[in-house]
């Protein structure tokens, strides 16, 4: 009998029983439609778990009328306009006596169309089926031993007449049922017919006649029920017709109770079961033959469309009369295709066979598997599997059993199984590639199951995508592994996973698994990883992560999955290269909980090694979810860190343009979702070996629109420090939603160090203790733009230095030039002693000379009391140099200019415009004067003005004075006049002589 006329005879039991309640309650307070309506509806109300409800109720003596009875569960729903039933309400309510004269329900509608679910055999949806042996004990014990009836009953006739409408609006069949002339000694007879009009032309019309009848040896009891099916389909498909008939009977003698069913189609039987439970036996035997397929059933599915299929196969059944323990033997060749009939995720199976010859048992919850061989076949041979002894095995407390222990159970040997099957039940999965081959066989332990790989299994070529992006392409996957189940729990076992693709190793798996039997008992997990980065970065699914040619990975891990889930991993990235450039050893211990709210804690400490020098980090804290995001609350710290190793670690990770939201909408931030805190404790940052900042902490703060930097601070080399205050934010309806300002202060910072770590080849710039107040601002599209085009001003301050912003390269040519004009003085004097004269120009050739030679020295390297200077850097980069002043004993210099930063160059290729006023007084004032290039007059202060252009050019890191250098050349050789000293000398010599 099919769920819909299951649900129809149940209703209509209920009905009745409503009924004949109802005539009792009207014998015992009055015959009043209202106050019996009112109580039928508080018992109705009463058991919601009925689904029914009534809108009204009378009951008289012989009569009870129901009307707008509607009846509704998993989306289906019967509704009455009205139910009559003839019976002496008051016999029926004061004896065990119900003589129905008649039962009449026309217009009914079985509204199919929208049902949810299809509830499990023997259960409905929200009520679990009950598969304990004691319900099924209780469920069956012989057909007619079960139909004991609490009261006498007749039933003189029976008028049902309604209308079903199909699941999916498929059609809608007519149904009629008309019969009565059941009671004790008789015969009743029914009548059933279903008339379906279907949307389908293929199959438009099924009409079925079924005949019932039912023989009460007593008034409490059947001793026969019967029932012959007639239908019959048409439709374009079938112009002719399609019949299918079939026949059912149910009998009870002294020898006990027989059943037998049969299905026959115009050539062939398609179904024949037959059975017998012998009085006293307490057991059921049976037979059963098949052989069914799709065009004997497809055209009375009304509309429903089947897979193509046959099935055909014999075989025996018993079981005992609870049916605790049921055997089936027999044999079975099934064929199918077209699967997504019946699941549309099963398209991608395709056509498939199934041979299989079986002996199975199953007590309570015990499975016997006495023997069992099946073959499984596609386009291409698939899997064959085949019991080596008997076994009994119980799937919920994992006990297994065997005729001889250590023997082996059963093997399966996969010849060639279509990677595609896993497909339809991953539904963002796609996956191709030869098909997996491989030979598993099981053994019993420890009274447990044992499965593993007698040979691996492998995959050739696998292709994998997830939700339409590629992850894997043309690899080669091996896996040996085993399984153990027992009564105490299970463990599996990864022996290796390996990939490979185009022979080349691209990574290796072990490691096991288990978990003990009993509540809250821990899955816990351990392994080791070992990957090739360069040919796993290969893969589409890595592609573009790192930028390596050279490297290794090896993790090992252990985890817990309980309550609260951990995970330590042990993480080595070593033999990194890029390109040439050979990388530092990375290497990660970290742990990771997570508890059963979803709060993340970790503690990672984190150690990278170079050449030698040995740096560190240690993130410990928590990530917390929560209503509106996650909350962190984190420290990072190291020991000591070497800047440049990170940086070249940070060479191994691509630059990638910030994925663009679809519609071109700018994209959320990093931290978005994210608040909370990061403290740093970094107690040494090296730049190098001559510059280091030490004690680096504050506090980096994340809120919903901002990143906030609270009181940031450091110390800078030998007794210098700095604070750093400021915020990064995020404006979305902004051009430039990145917007950042930060004040930088900094005390007593000496920056040669920083300018030999930037440019050892060159002395630093300058030298001394200085004082900064800074302010930077900036906004662009990303962050990365955002740190690029900082600009804001800078006032630098120091007392006490030596500043090489001039540096002069002409001592050389200078000192050359003294040194022939001391040689020429030298002569001079001879001259003099020869002629009896004494002239002092020759004598002071050299001084002048040297006097350049001197200021040239002193400039390439000037001492100083004060300097102060104000510098600003706009959004290009360019920097303004302006309010230079240095101030020493006997000379003031000043100055401006500009630093032109050049697009894709570092700061040390900015070029320089720079151009300085020299005033000078004492002794440096003395040689200028002396040299010619000294103006007039004096300050208050006695400081004069030197005459000579102080330019300097070139980049910041190659500063160019040629112009200077020149400069100074001339004036040395002008003043010295070496040439025309050198004639006079000559003559002056010769006249001596003469």
């Amino acid at each position: 009998m099919s769920r819909a006329n299951m649900k129809l005879v149940r209703f209509f039991l209920i009905a009745v029983a409503v009924a004949i309640g109802a005539g009792v309650v009207a014998g015992v307070l009055v015959f009043n439609p209202r106050v019996q309506t009112y109580v039928a509806q508080r018992g109705l109300a009463s058991h919601p778990e009925w689904h029914t409800t009534i809108g009204r109720l009378s009951a008289g003596w012989r009569h009870v009328t129901v009307r707008d009875v509607r009846y509704e569960e998993d989306g289906a729903v019967l509704s009455v306009p009205q139910i009559e039933a003839e019976l002496l309400v008051v016999s029926a309510a004061l004896s065990d006596q119900v003589n129905v004269a008649r039962l009449v329900a026309k217009g009914w509608t079985l509204d199919l169309s929208r049902q949810t679910s299809t509830p499990a055999a023997g259960g409905s949806a929200g009520r679990p089926a009950t598969t304990t042996p004691a319900a099924v004990t209780a469920a069956f014990g012989g057909v007619f031993s079960r139909i004991q009836l609490p009261v006498d009953l007749s039933l003189e006739g029976v008028d049902l007449e309604g209308e079903v409408i199909l699941p999916e609006l498929r059609g809608r069949v007519k149904v009629v049922l008309r019969g009565g002339g059941l009671g004790a000694g008789r015969e009743g007879k029914f009548e059933m017919h279903a008339n379906a009009e279907l949307k389908d032309p293929a199959v438009n019309a099924v009409r079925a006649a079924v005949a019932l009848t039912a023989t009460m040896d007593t008034p409490r009891t059947l001793a026969r029920l019967t029932a012959k099916l007639e239908a019959e389909a048409s439709g374009t498909k079938f112009p002719t017709g399609v019949k299918l008939n079939g026949d059912a009977a149910v009998s009870r003698a002294a020898a006990g109770e027989s059943y037998r069913t049969a299905i026959v189609t115009a050539d062939r039987q398609v179904l024949l079961l037959q059975a017998s439970l012998p009085a006293g036996a307490g057991r059921l035997d049976g037979t059963w033959t098949a052989d069914i397929r799709d065009s004997d059933l497809a055209p009375f599915a009304l509309g429903r469309a089947l897979p193509d299929f046959s099935l055909e196969g014999a075989g025996t059944f018993e079981a005992d009369v609870s049916f605790v323990t049921v055997r089936v033997t027999g044999r079975l060749a099934a064929t199918g295709n077209r699967l997504e009939a019946i699941m549309p995720r099963l398209s991608a199976m395709g056509p498939v066979s199934l041979r299989a010859e079986f002996d199975l048992a199953r007590t309570a919850d015990v499975l016997r598997v006495a023997s069992l061989q099946a073959r499984l076949d596609g386009a291409r041979p698939i899997a064959v599997v085949r019991s080596l002894q008997a076994f009994e095995w119980g799937p919920q407390s994992s006990a297994l059993t065997a005729a001889e222990a250590g023997r082996e159970l059963f093997d399966l040997v996969i010849e060639g199984a279509p990677l595609g099957w896993a497909v339809p039940f991953v539904p963002e999965l796609s996956l191709s590639g030869a098909g997996l081959k491989g030979h598993l066989v099981a053994t019993a332990h420890d009274g447990g199951l044992s499965l593993r790989t007698k040979t691996p299994l492998t995959a050739a070529g696998v292709s994998a995508g997830w939700a339409g992006r590629a992850l894997v392409q043309s690899v080669d996957w091996s896996l040996g592994f085993s399984l153990d189940q027992t009564p105490q729990g299970w463990q599996a076992e990864i022996e290796s996973l390996t990939a490979a693709a185009g022979g080349t190793p691209i990574l290796r798996l072990a490691g096991k698994a288990g978990q003990l039997r009993g509540p809250q008992q821990p899955m816990k997990a351990t392994g080791t990883l070992r990957a090739e980065l360069p040919a796993l970065l290969a893969q589409p699914g890595a592609a573009g992560i790192m930028a390596l040619t050279a490297g290794r990975l090896a993790v090992d891990f252990v985890g817990s999955v309980a309550a609260k889930n951990e995970v330590e991993l042990k993480i080595d990235l070593r033999d990194l290269a890029v390109g040439a450039i050979g990388l530092p050893r990375l290497a990660a211990q970290v742990r990771a909980d997570v508890a059963a709210g979803g709060q993340l804690a970790i503690n990672a400490p984190i150690q990278i090694e170079q050449d030698g020098r040995k740096s560190d980090l240690t993130l410990i804290g928590t990530l917390t979810p929560g209503p509106e995001g996650r909350t962190i609350a984190a420290e990072l710290a190291c020991r000591q860190l070497y800047v440049d190793d990170v940086k070249l670690l940070a060479a191994m990770v691509p630059d990638r343009p910030a994925a663009t939201p679809e519609g071109g909408a700018t994209p959320a931030p990093p931290w978005t979702g994210v608040q909370g805190s990061v403290a740093l404790q970094l107690k040494k940052v090296i730049y190098s070996d001559l510059f280091q900042i030490s004690d680096l902490a504050g506090v980096i703060r994340l809120e919903a629109g901002s990143i906030t930097l609270e009181g940031l601070r450091a110390g800078l080399g030998d007794g210098g420090s700095a604070r750093l205050d400021g915020a990064v934010t995020f404006t979305r309806a902004v051009p430039g939603p990145y917007g950042m300002k930060v004040a930088l202060v900094v005390k007593e910072f000496d920056p040669a160090p920083l300018f030999r770590a930037l440019n050892p080849t060159q002395p630093p710039t300058v030298e001394g203790r200085f004082n900064v107040d800074s302010t930077l601002a900036a906004r662009g599209a990303s962050l990365s733009a955002l740190a690029l085009g900082a600009g804001g001003d800078f006032q630098l301050t120091s007392r006490g230095g030596t500043f090489r912003g001039l540096p002069v390269s002409a001592a050389a040519r200078l000192e050359a030039t003294g040194t022939l004009a001391a040689g020429i003085a030298r002569l001079g004097s001879l001259a003099n002693a020869i002629s009896g004269k004494n002239d002092k120009t020759i004598e002071n050739v050299a001084n002048k000379a040297q006097a350049v030679a001197e200021l040239a020295n002193y400039w390439k390297a000037i001492p100083y009391d004060q300097l102060s200077v104000t510098l600003s850097r706009d959004a290009a980069l360019n920097a303004t140099l302006k309010n230079f002043t240095l101030i020493s004993p006997e000379v003031r210099l000043s100055g401006q200019g500009q630093a032109i930063h050049r697009a894709g160059g570092s700061l040390l290729d900015d070029e320089l415009g720079m151009e300085f006023q020299l005033r000078a007084r004492g002794h440096h004032a003395e040689l200028l004067r002396y040299v010619g290039v000294l103006g007039e007059p004096t300050d208050e202060l006695g400081y004069a003005a030197c005459t000579l252009p102080l330019k300097v050019a070139g980049t910041l890191g190659k500063p160019d004075t040629s112009e200077l250098n020149d400069q100074l050349a001339a004036i040395a050789l002008e003043k010295s006049g070496v040439g025309d000293r050198a004639m006079e000398l000559f003559n002056r010599l010769r006249r001596g002589k003469q």
